[in-house]
């Protein structure tokens, strides 16, 4: 029960951040990146085709700059709307027309990503960032699942209008922020974090498996249709906000290693002959793998960029996420024509994993533990009256709130806090619930590293 409050909290608090990522994800996904909505508009001759266009013109909006201009300008919402638009359309359009809706309806997509960013680094801290985009996963799969399984029924002419709606309301929601809000909070620079380019290398290479497994292995393995379109990536709805809550509790690295070991484990179902149990057993070892490999990329990534203050880092290594996809793609087209059967494409899918083992060592671990960060704060006189008057404005904490406040700065536990404040100990857990309810933050980690923020951003 505490696990689904957890993310209910998570989820009043956060809703903005994990729809505007679950909306443009989902459009991605369920359109012009391999889903049922492309496949069920041109057949299998040109999904892949498409699918790579689409994914490179995805990681050139990852890799621009921001220019704030573009949502202030309206830029970005206009583009939204046309690409829409076009994609709404893309049916009743001549092929070039089609690619070139899916080319800028990509592009918006990565553009849209980009700003998202600048809010999640703003307004999400890390040691809720893996549960808050795990949810974003979770709804931007739940909507390809829910295509799955309505898109035999739906005429092909209006079947784009679902994800069309949902770039759209991604767009519309980034835009009720204004440039200001989208400026992240500085954060403190952590030189004993290496250079993210090792990080990098290993993502393309994971998602090189990635792009090959949803090329062709997919396809090729797909003997139970009717029970596929009910079952295909529900495994990974199921597990995402699992792999979130790991990653924020236990480490992030855990999210890696299992994803990892799990990819590996299926490689050896792919030798089975093909039956239901097969079906069953690969399925959901794969799509559990992709939810916990998805879900670490996108938040160490975060992690990394936000304590080397190179926020524009998390955007490269998105684009390190699509072009490895499109990569995988890619030889994937040129191998199409030789004849490899299944077995040997899935050995192809799992060779880049092998290569990537090599670099499990170099990564490192990007969840700071509670117990690290004792002592990290001890506020001086002036630092506590600039306290004192932010919390006050802010969240009209009481005297001794504000107390109790101070000494969690300073890494205090309930016990250390009754005995220093001469209080019993459930009166300091009652503090504590009263501060956590007035500011809307779930745990002490948080409410340290908002303090914290709100005094370098003072």
């Amino acid at each position: 029960m505490r696990y689904f409050q957890i993310f209910f909290n998570i989820f009043k608090k956060h809703y903005r951040i994990i729809i505007i990522l679950g909306s443009t994800f989902g459009s991605m996904i369920t359109f012009p990146v391999f889903g049922p909505v492309l496949l069920h508009m041109v057949g299998l001759k040109y999904v892949l085709l498409m699918s790579s266009f689409s994914l490179l013109f995805l990681t050139i909006g990852y890799l621009i700059k921001p220019f704030y201009m573009e949502i202030k300008s309206n830029i970005l919402l206009l583009l939204s709307f046309v690409s829409a638009f076009l994609l709404g359309i893309s049916f009743f359009l001549p092929l070039w027309m089609q690619f070139l809706a899916i080319a800028l309806f990509s592009f918006s997509a990565g553009r849209i990503i980009v700003f998202w960013s600048k809010l999640m680094f703003k307004e999400v801290s890390i040691n809720d960032r893996a549960k808050v985009i795990s949810m974003g996963l979770f709804f931007a799969y739940g909507f390809l699942y829910l295509t799955n399984v309505i898109i035999s029924f739906i005429p092909k002419p209006i079947t784009p209008l679902f994800s069309v709606l949902l770039i759209l309301i991604a767009a519309v929601l980034l835009k009720k922020d204004s440039t200001d809000n989208m400026i992240p909070m500085p954060a403190v620079l952590d030189r004993t974090v290496p250079i993210p380019w090792i990080l990098f290398s290993l993502i393309f290479l994971i998602y090189i498996t990635a792009g090959i497994t949803y090329a062709e292995v997919y396809p090729g393995r797909t003997s139970y249709p009717s029970l596929d379109r009910f079952y295909n990536v529900l495994p990974f709805v199921l597990a995402v906000n699992v792999a979130g809550y790991i990653s924020d509790t236990w480490g992030r690295k855990y999210s890696l290693f299992i994803g990892i070991s799990l990819l590996g484990i299926s490689f050896s179902f792919f030798l089975m002959e093909s039956s239901i149990i097969s079906y069953f057993l690969i399925q959901s070892i794969i799509e559990i793998a992709w939810a916990f490999l998805d879900l670490y990329v996108l938040v160490v990534i975060a992690d990394i960029a936000e304590r080397l203050n190179r926020r524009e880092y998390y955007t490269f290594g998105l684009a390190f996420f699509s072009s490895g996809t499109l990569f995988g793609a890619i030889l994937c087209t040129i191998t199409r024509n030789i004849g490899i059967n299944q077995t040997v494409y899935a050995l192809l899918a799992h060779l880049p994993l092998f290569i990537a083992v090599a670099f499990l060592g170099r990564i490192p671990e990007t969840l700071k533990k509670q117990e690290e960060m004792k002592g990290f704060l001890t506020p001086s006189d002036e630092m506590m009256d600039n306290i004192f008057i932010l919390l006050k404005d802010r969240f009209s904490l009481t005297p001794r709130e504000m107390e109790v406040t101070f000494l969690i700065l300073q890494g205090l536990s309930n016990v250390q806090i009754s005995n220093k404040l001469y209080i019993s100990e459930n009166t300091v857990k009652y503090h504590l619930k009263n501060i956590f309810h007035k500011s809307g933050i779930t745990n002490r980690n948080e409410l340290r590293s908002y303090v914290i923020n709100l005094i370098k951003q003072d």
